[in-house]
């Protein structure tokens, strides 16, 4: 057991008091003594002073001199709720948006509301609140956050969390991925607490996402439909058609001739001259560009399938 050195309030005697204890009983003159202020008496330390000092050097963004002073003040009294929030004060405005030392500074913050009295805890709940409030978070502070919403279900870092979470699942469902389960679970008690502490700004939520949806599949069927006109121009543009047209009209004139050298060779009776050779031809384009066309509208299917492929990958997958 550590014993800490200490002055008994009653008789002014210089004592030995267990530092794991509130009270203890003074050998001298029998009194019964509070630990805390034995031990302040003894150190003769004006923590009063230092206090006040911190505070001026957080006034004046010296938060490393304002440190200094409060934690002067809890090696002498380790329970003392002003320092324990002075150091939180220190800590939070130098933070920045650096995950470690908002967590620093949520220990010493829970230090000064584990040793507040009871009366003052709704008045430091919304001290410390404030001081997270202006904070810039980012999505590596979802947990920490989710921790802030417990002490306090505040609208700011509800609809924060919210954000962000929406953010990381719409970017995971273009991959076909979803929110870990401990995630879903802030996000739905983010939702949760939001419906029931600021109804207005909840409904606002729902709305937003609504038109955000609708405006995401607005934009999407119209993205579909000019890419599918694209391309339709491109497989049956007049220029386009003409070329294909004048391909295939080449390679049916070579073909006729070489039908016409085969009749020929094999001596097979058929009509004479420009009509038979006219006919073979017409007969061979109507094919052709019948096959053209056949071949221009699958490519034209093939385009839509693979942007309902794009659109939702994993649709025809089994589960």
């Amino acid at each position: 057991m550590e014993f800490l050195a200490a002055k008994c309030p009653s008789c002014g005697a210089d004592i030995q008091v267990p530092g794991n204890k509130d009270f203890a009983f003074c050998t001298f003159c029998g009194s019964n003594v509070k630990v805390r202020e034995s031990v302040i008496m003894k150190s003769d330390v004006d923590t009063d002073n230092l206090i006040a000092l911190g505070n001026v050097e957080l006034q004046a963004r010296d938060y490393n001199e304002a440190m200094e002073y409060f934690t002067r003040v809890l090696e002498v009294d380790g329970k003392n709720p002003k320092a324990w929030l002075g150091r939180g004060h220190a800590t939070i405005r130098k933070a920045n948006s650096q995950l470690k030392l908002f967590e620093e500074a949520m220990v010493y913050f829970t230090n000064a509301l584990d040793n507040s009295p009871e009366t003052e805890q709704e008045a430091l709940t919304n001290i410390i609140i404030a001081e997270y409030t202006p904070k810039k978070f980012m999505s590596g502070h979802i947990e920490f956050l989710d921790r802030l919403i417990k002490i306090k279900p505040e609208k700011v870092f509800l609809l924060q969390v919210i954000s962000l979470l929406d953010v990381i699942e719409a970017d995971m469902s273009k991959s076909g991925n979803k929110l870990s389960p401990e995630r879903q679970t802030i996000k739905t008690d983010a939702l949760a607490l939001l419906k029931e502490n600021h109804p207005v700004d909840y409904n606002r939520y729902l709305r937003s996402i609504e038109k955000k949806e609708k405006h995401l599949e607005e934009r999407d069927a119209n993205y579909e439909a000019s890419a599918l006109k694209r391309q339709e121009q491109e497989l049956f543009s007049g220029k386009r058609l003409l070329g294909d047209i004048f391909t295939v009209s080449l390679l049916n004139v070579i073909v006729t001739g070489i039908i016409i050298l085969i009749f020929d060779s094999f001596g097979i009776s058929a009509s004479e001259g420009f009509g038979r050779a006219l006919t073979i031809f017409l007969v061979l384009s109507a094919f052709t560009n019948f096959a053209v066309y056949l071949n221009k509208r699958r490519q034209l299917k093939a385009f839509k399938n693979e942007m309902a492929f794009r659109k939702n990958p994993f649709k025809n997958m089994v589960q």
